[in-house]
């Protein structure tokens, strides 16, 4: 198998639901589900950044193919937490500072900047006082890699189900544009991270996905 690399990684917290709740998604903790992973053939949930019961994944790629994987083999990511994971992305309103390259834009025109000797980046969600939504809470920029490829299977503790995969694997996280530089250059046309997300449907009870509201697309083939 080719080699692949870490396109970005999400960290999600898994969110309550009604506890009768069958749909075709990953349970994780007590009526707490990963209802916004993109899929269920992989598993995603588990203590990351020392915090438990949430969901995880990773978007890599090789010269063929760009699939989703757990975080499971993601070596930077053991043993840290928030804080100490890679270099907090810098914020900027114009432009990117010297030395950066812009990872992405978001909240009304705010530019998330990284050093231009990292890699990729992690996006970050934390819980809300609303048990049914998140928000998202910054960048986290690093030179994560992957040591192994799972194979794709189901993961799902509800007796499978295809989950929601209205996203595909390339718009689930931010990457870096091949055209941006240090001043680093236009956003426009990446969606951007609202400071809240509802994972809830009032007409219908049941989880809705809402990856677009805090992951960008991820721009393959990005060289340093």
């Amino acid at each position: 198998m080719a080699d692949f690399t870490v396109d970005g990684i999400v960290l999600v917290p898994a969110r309550y639901t009604d506890p009768n709740y069958q749909g075709g998604a990953e349970q994780c903790g007590q009526n707490k589900w990963c209802l916004n992973a993109p899929s269920l053939t992989i598993k995603m949930c588990g203590t990351w950044l020392g915090q438990s019961d949430y969901c995880c994944w990773a978007i890599v790629h090789n010269t063929t193919n760009s699939i989703l994987q757990p975080c499971d083999h993601i070596p930077e990511l053991q043993g840290e937490t928030y804080d100490t994971v890679g270099t907090a992305a810098k914020n900027a309103t114009s432009e990117c500072p010297k030395g950066t390259r812009l990872l992405t834009e978001y909240d009304d025109r705010t530019l998330a900047c990284c050093s231009r000797e990292t890699t990729n980046a992690l996006t970050y969600n934390v819980p809300t006082d609303d048990f049914y939504e998140y928000a998202f809470e910054g960048y986290r920029c690093g030179k994560f890699t992957i040591t192994e490829i799972v194979p794709e299977q189901a993961a799902g503790q509800n007796g499978g189900g295809n989950g929601d995969t209205s996203g595909s694997p390339t718009s689930q996280a931010p990457g870096f544009s091949s055209t941006s530089g240090s001043t680093g250059g236009s956003a426009s046309g990446q969606s951007k991270p609202n400071s809240g997300s509802r994972m809830w449907s009032s007409s219908s009870k049941i989880a809705s996905l809402v990856i677009g509201s805090t992951i960008m697309a991820v721009v393959l083939g990005a060289q340093l």
